[in-house]
């Protein structure tokens, strides 16, 4: 192949260059490592996780002491209302304790988080204590058997799946971060 003179200029100072860069280390003498940048690695927002976590605690300690209340058959279950923060809800839930201790019902195991995911946070104001979580649970009946006043076992009510989504929202009730429950909405057609 024949080569213009332009081109085995090119090609010669090439071969030179590579030479001179690599010629530039002895044997004893070590290459020079060129310090990489590390890569980017993903950081976990620690505020938002531990408002995950209180959220998730909160309502783990709701579910059992639900549970325990409704084995006693519903004795004491005023002290359910320090967990809410919504009126509305609480005297819905109120009125269900309300009845069935009135009637002496009573429950055998009590409702699961068989899993929580956490769907918003709003970290609210700096140090104002307004933090907000909204956490889908999917809340597992399956272990629970319910008693009439009777002790009769209690039918479920028709349709009513034992796995569904219900959706909470909780949030701080002031600056030394106490969470409440401040909505609850249970999805039936939403198993998981």
């Amino acid at each position: 192949m024949h080569q213009t003179p332009a081109r085995a200029a090119l090609v010669a100072g090439a071969l030179v260059a590579s030479v001179g860069v690599l010629g530039a280390c002895s044997p004893d003498e070590p290459a020079a490592v060129l310090p990489v940048a590390p890569s980017p690695s993903p950081t976990v927002d620690e505020a938002e996780q531990q408002d995950a976590e209180a959220a998730e605690k909160l309502l783990r300690d709701f579910y059992a002491l639900d549970a325990k209340i409704a084995s006693n058959g519903y004795d004491g279950w005023q002290v359910m209302a320090g967990f809410w923060n919504a009126e509305d809800e609480w005297a819905n839930q109120q009125a269900t304790y309300e009845k069935r201790s009135a009637e002496g019902w009573r429950a055998e195991g009590g409702a699961e988080i068989a899993s929580l995911e956490v769907t918003e946070h709003d970290p609210g104001k700096d140090g104002a204590g307004d933090e907000k979580v909204t956490v889908e649970v999917c809340n597992d009946t399956g272990g629970v058997v319910v008693y009439d006043g009777d002790g009769k076992k209690a039918a479920r009510a028709e349709g009513a799946p034992e796995r569904f989504v219900v959706t909470y929202t909780l949030a701080t009730l002031d600056s030394q971060g106490r969470w409440a429950i401040t909505g609850r909405t249970a999805d039936l057609e939403r198993s998981c």
